[in-house]
């Protein structure tokens, strides 16, 4: 790099950001004096006292008296490309009046999103749009002119929008533009795009210089119109600045770059979905309102934030300048990435987990059931009672209950019959059990009645279910406790109807080892 383009970026980022420093407390002041101000909902907007939204005419006049210092003193770099250079700007001012529009009168959030398709739409069909793509320095893909259209369309909406939804928290907005657009500046510095690393700088020093009157607590807010030129102008260099001076871009490169605004949009229009909430319908639920309710001060929500930022820059100038290093930069972003995601507790993807774990577990369900049942069908064929009870403490051991008991009244355990008596449960013996001595504190239990033929109730089949297993649905376990039932209610019947009446059943403990029967 020359000292001319040296000269020529100092030069840019000092006036940009004095001119910040100067027009905002006047801008501030303008604003306040007519009542040009944003006044908190009591919900979505955090702040508690109005505050003029004068960041978009702040950015957008120092920029502006940047370029004619720099023009008047011949300081800026050699103008290569300046007709897409030229698109840019010109779609940024378009952007600038759409978000000084939303300021003075808010408009809906669907005509916003239309006014800002319009725009990206009109700079494409100027000329503007995406070459060939790499992925990882790969081989270049050449894109049709319709399927490159679209595709820089919904970028440069995509990140406009995604940009303006950070724009919650003070000073995020404007220190996350400071770091994508130095990043921005020295990739377009190394990709031989002076011209636009100049006006990167350019407006990067400007958002730095606003910053001050930003950041936490505010006394001047980006509004829609700065939040709306800043992302507009992150999207559009991230496509420019990004091009090799081959022609090629990698697309990895200005999503790297721009992953804060695009992982929060990605993450809202996915909490939304699962909610089966309109998409463009506002909420508390980004990642700065959830670091916010996770108890952390606004100001340590901005540095966290910004924080991600910088390394997020850093991992996208690296991959810019090593393309083959991408698979180990990437896999580490993307373990960082879902560390991060399920630090912040989102409680659609936490119920998403839920609901795909247990699909996952049905399978394992569906052959408990299936073993289940066939244990059934066997208990029904074996010759005595002693080989039910012992098939039975078999296949509860295989599927995993923790304990098996069958318990009795007493008075049937004594094979006495009282006359007259009602079906209500009285005091029941455990006369045969299986597995653990004892279930674990945290274990559930399910019972199921065992009846005679009369439909008398004797007693009660127990099954302990582990904690650490997820439990099958009811339904399942209902129709299986009902075979089982059925399957053990005869032989208990005709076991007792054997029995003397002096010499009743046989009460045995469970053993120590897993695998210990009692026999009734």
């Amino acid at each position: 790099m020359t000292i001319r383009l040296v000269l020529g970026y100092s030069t840019a980022a000092l006036v940009a950001l004095l001119s910040a420093l100067l027009f905002a407390p006047l801008l501030r002041a303008f604003a306040t004096a007519r009542g040009l101000v944003d006044v908190s909902d009591g919900h979505r907007k955090l702040h508690e006292r109005a505050i003029p939204p004068i960041g978009g005419l702040t950015i957008g006049l120092s920029v502006g008296v940047a370029a004619l210092v720099a023009w008047a003193a011949h300081t800026a770099p050699a103008a290569r490309a300046t007709p897409a250079i030229i698109k840019i700007l010109m779609g940024a001012l378009a952007m600038l009046v759409l978000g000084l529009a939303d300021d003075l009168r808010p408009m809906r959030a669907r005509y916003k999103l239309l006014g800002q398709a319009i725009i990206a739409t009109a700079v494409c069909a100027w000329g503007f749009r995406v070459g060939p793509i790499t992925v990882f320095g790969g081989p270049a893909v050449t894109l049709s002119v319709p399927v490159a259209t679209v595709l820089t369309i919904v970028w440069l909406v995509g990140v406009t929008n995604a940009f303006n939804l950070i724009d919650g928290v003070d000073g995020l907005a404007p220190g996350a533009a400071v770091i994508g657009l130095t990043a921005l500046s020295a990739i377009g510095a190394r990709n031989q795009h002076e011209l636009a690393a100049w006006v990167t700088c350019a407006i990067g020093a400007a958002a730095l210089g606003f910053l001050r009157y930003n950041r936490y607590p505010a006394s001047a807010f980006l509004g829609d119109a700065g939040s709306l030129l800043l992302g507009f102008m992150l999207a559009s260099f991230a496509i420019f600045s990004g091009e090799r001076p081959s022609g090629t871009l990698d697309a990895v490169v200005p999503i790297t770059v721009l992953g804060l605004p695009i992982l929060d949009t990605t993450i809202a229009v996915a909490r939304r979905f699962l909610r089966g909430q309109p998409i463009f319908s506002p909420d508390r639920g980004h990642v700065h309102h959830r670091l916010l309710n996770r108890g952390h001060s606004p100001a340590e929500t901005t540095l966290a934030l910004c924080a991600v930022c910088g390394l997020l820059a850093i991992a996208g100038t690296i991959l810019n300048a090593q393309p083959a290093l991408a698979p180990v930069v990437l896999a580490v972003l993307g373990a960082a990435a879902l560390w991060f995601v399920r630090h912040l507790r989102i409680d659609e993807f936490e119920e998403l987990a839920e609901s795909l774990a247990r699909g996952a577990a049905q399978r394992q369900g569906i052959s408990r059931s299936v073993r289940l049942r066939e244990a059934c069908v066997t208990l029904s064929t074996l010759p005595d009672m002693n080989a039910s009870l012992h098939t039975l403490a078999d296949t509860l051991c295989d599927i995993g209950i923790e304990r098996g008991e069958i318990r009795l009244r007493d008075d049937f355990v004594r094979g006495v019959t009282l006359h007259g008596a009602q079906s209500t449960l009285v005091d029941e013996t455990v006369v045969w059990c299986c597995g653990r001595p004892t279930a674990h504190d945290d274990a559930w239990q399910i019972s199921f009645p065992l009846f005679t033929p009369d439909r008398e109730r004797v007693g009660s089949l127990t099954l302990w279910q582990p904690a650490r297993m997820r439990a099958e649905s009811l339904g399942h376990w209902r129709v299986i406790g009902q075979q089982l039932c059925t399957a053990i209610s005869p032989r208990l019947v005709a076991l007792s109807r054997s029995a003397h009446p002096a010499a009743p059943m046989h009460v045995r403990p469970a053993g120590p080892a897993h695998r210990t029967h009692g026999a009734a």
